[in-house]
């Protein structure tokens, strides 16, 4: 008995192993990513409409801006922890944000619009997978 359950899980391994490496592959997965991008290289709708929402969840008092506490949730959220005061400034000094230095809506989608269309796309994904979206948002 203990000779037939070994060929039976050999033969069993190789089927799952074959499944196992096209998953790891991520040919299929990486197929099936939508662009973020346009042909001009302009952030797609759809990955617009999906960091206007990300954007309101952590806009908790509905003025249209993130506040510090409401940027510092988002970021602990997205990356593990808050962003430094000097990220803090270079967002301030970058995007668009009110005279009080909040982070406008505009601004919060400037801010991923030049992370994607500076290379680093696979940042881009990161935080819309870890917001709950999949690649084809």
């Amino acid at each position: 008995m203990g000779d037939k359950k070994q060929p039976k899980k050999a033969e069993s391994l190789p089927e799952t192993s074959n499944t196992k490496n096209e998953n790891k592959s991520g040919k299929s997965k990486t197929a099936d990513k939508i662009d973020l991008l346009t042909e001009d290289l302009d952030i797609t709708d759809k990955l617009e409409n999906a960091l206007v929402e990300i954007f309101k969840r952590y806009d908790k008092d509905k003025d249209n801006v993130l506040n510090k506490e409401e940027l510092a949730e988002f970021a602990t959220f997205s990356n593990g922890h808050p962003f430094s005061p000097e990220e803090i400034k270079e967002i301030q000094e970058f995007f668009d944000c009110d005279d009080a230095g909040n982070l406008s809506k505009g601004g919060f989608i400037q801010m991923y619009a030049l992370q994607t269309t500076s290379g680093d796309e696979d940042e881009t994904w990161k935080d819309l997978l870890k917001h709950g979206y999949n690649y084809q948002l």
